[in-house]
């Protein structure tokens, strides 16, 4: 697809994802109520086309009503839409509803763009009771909610098992500490194979769990300062450098081209350490035996991780409009659309009903066990860091450089690490 496009009902048969919703008749168990005042469209961006489109289509076949959703993919990462929401907001262009990260909620409450939903859940008769806490938490600002929770990822471990056998290594007990990492890299090195990539660039998500993984903190406390170039986080990166240096971590990109997943999905590096979103679309890629197992540790201890995916975000301020976006959020929230999410993808369902049932995902899961890994690692989900201001993405941007210096050899973990604190902190808070 092109990089932004328009999925719309035209006459010569272009991908359908325009629908209706019957705010009566709606099959899932997340009802809305029936107080919204006559029909019309919402609209909705949304990005990384290849990830959800497919839902996207599917909610909308499902819609039969007065209220017409039109969603638009803008980019292919988070990042694209977040810069595309700022532009618009700045225009005063912004769509109704917007698919975005996680990590983005805050700031967007911070520049007045998000609105909260609460009330209108309440007054719409949403019902949240199916929907997991722990995603509902993540969409959440100062005890607010600001957005449907829809996607939610783990970061977790893919191993070629059929290369860990030719290796000498023994696929039933894959690495669960950094040492263990390393010497199974050591070892499918040793015989022919690539080693490990972790998705370095992946808009510091699975750096951020690299130094938690560690003892270290992403940021100070009060959140004014990052906290990452201190000695733990400078020995998280160093351990992945170590690696780099050793010829075990070919630095390969993640975003926006998913160099290194395709490496691991063609069977040229033994592991890759990145989301659980992607679990279906390497399961239908690979020939060869492709097994998961939890992100790996300093020693080994469940330590936090941060939370990946997405929720639907109300920008309309329109009273209408924002009556019309409850229909929207119920079916977003339904049953349906966690079960469509996840056998597309490898995202975790949010909705308790969907993972429970065996009407929906409950048998699913249970023939899965690539996502065992991602559900065990629920409870240990915490928020994915954002900076004040409105310059978080150059803050990521500028930690994903100098991670890649200190990977190249450009630079050492320390000077890498304390220059991106450098610029983070001058840009953290600015408006």
């Amino acid at each position: 697809m092109n990089k932004n496009t328009k999925l719309t009902m035209t006459a010569a048969g272009a991908i359908v994802v325009i629908g209706t919703l019957a705010l009566g008749g709606c099959s899932s168990s997340t009802g809305a109520g029936q107080n919204v005042d006559g029909g019309g469209e919402v609209s909705l961006s949304y990005t990384m086309p290849d990830v959800f489109t497919t839902t996207m289509e599917d909610v909308t076949a499902r819609m039969d009503g007065d209220v017409t959703l039109s969603a638009e993919s803008i980019g292919n990462t988070y990042n694209d839409l977040t810069q595309r929401i700022a532009t618009d907001a700045a225009a005063g262009t912004v769509p109704d509803l917007a698919l975005v990260s996680l990590n983005q909620i805050s700031n967007f409450v911070e520049q007045g763009i998000a609105q909260p939903i609460d009330a209108l859940i309440e007054s719409e008769g949403v019902d949240l009771s199916t929907i997991d806490p722990t995603a509902l938490s993540l969409s959440k600002v100062d005890g607010k909610l600001y957005g449907m929770p829809l996607a939610l990822s783990a970061p977790m471990l893919y191993f070629n098992a059929d290369l860990f056998i030719d290796s000498g290594l023994d696929p039933a007990t894959p690495p669960a500490t950094w040492d263990e990492v390393r010497e199974s890299a050591e070892a499918l090195v040793a015989h022919g194979h690539g080693g490990v990539v972790y998705a370095w660039d992946n808009d510091q998500w699975i750096f951020q769990s690299q130094v938690r993984s560690g003892g270290g903190s992403m940021l100070t406390d009060d959140g004014t300062q990052v906290a990452f170039n201190d000695e733990n986080g400078v020995r998280a990166l160093t351990e992945w450098v170590d690696l780099a240096d050793n010829g075990l971590f070919p630095v390969l990109a993640s975003t926006p081209t998913p160099d290194a997943l395709t490496a691991f999905t063609e069977g040229k590096i033994g592991m890759w350490v990145g989301s659980s979103n992607v679990a279906a679309s390497v399961t239908s890629q690979v020939s060869f035996d492709v097994r998961t197992t939890t992100f790996p540790s300093a020693d080994g201890s469940p330590t936090p991780l941060a939370a990946g995916g997405a929720a639907i975000m109300m920008l309309t301020k329109d009273e209408s409009s924002q009556k019309r976006a409850a229909a929207v959020f119920a079916e977003f929230g339904s049953p349906e659309t966690s079960t469509s999410l996840t056998t597309s993808t490898g995202y975790l369902p949010i909705n308790k009903t969907a993972r429970e049932s065996s009407s929906y995902l409950k048998d699913f899961l249970a023939s899965q066990p690539l996502r065992e890994p991602a559900i065990e690692e629920l409870p240990r989900l915490e928020p994915w860091t954002t900076y004040s201001g409105n310059r978080s993405v150059e803050i990521t941007e500028r930690i994903a450089k100098e991670i890649e210096a200190a990977l190249k050899g450009i630079k050492t973990p320390q000077q890498a690490l304390d220059d991106a604190a450098e610029a983070a902190n001058a840009l953290i808070g600015v408006k």
